[in-house]
């Protein structure tokens, strides 16, 4: 029977290719494994920056929402006079560069009093964050007035 490899110079490829066969298959094990830890990390990195942008955005509705409750006490706001209304949320939106306007809205959704001038009879009844929040204020009267009622009012419903 002959030798596989009769030639000497495919005796000599066939054995450069087993000295390189092994460095290349841990070349390729090292580049893959190393991928997936950089795939890793930078997920890692994504949620972090993801827990950090949801801090960031909870700490700013926290704010706004303090903000809306101390403009809610002042009678320059809550009045029914509404160019003082106006007056004074354009001195605090430029105090608060952050918001585009702040404004004052009945709760049909009409348009009483802005930092930034609205055409006449403008509304925000349409906008979804309107009903959203119109209907979450609704579901917490009905729930504030479910709890003063008294017991036996609550039974007959």
């Amino acid at each position: 029977m002959a030798p596989p490899f009769k030639s000497l110079q495919t005796r000599i490829l066939v054995l450069i290719a087993a000295c390189f066969l092994p460095g290349f298959v841990i070349f390729t094990v090292v580049t893959v494994v190393g991928h997936d830890k950089e795939l890793q990390d930078v997920h890692d990195k994504v949620q972090r920056l993801a827990a950090m942008g949801d801090t960031w955005a909870n700490e700013v509705l926290a704010d706004t929402e303090r903000l809306l409750a101390v403009l809610r006490l002042s009678s320059d706001i809550s009045g029914p006079d509404a160019g003082r209304c106006s007056e004074k949320l354009r001195l605090i939106l430029q105090a608060n560069p952050g918001y585009n306007n702040i404004g004052r809205v009945d709760p049909d959704g009409s348009m009483i009093c802005s930092a930034i001038p609205a055409p006449a009879g403008y509304s925000i009844a349409d906008a979804d964050f309107f009903r959203q929040a119109a209907h979450q204020q609704a579901a917490r009267i009905h729930e504030r007035d479910s709890r003063l009622r008294p017991a036996s009012a609550r039974d007959h419903q």
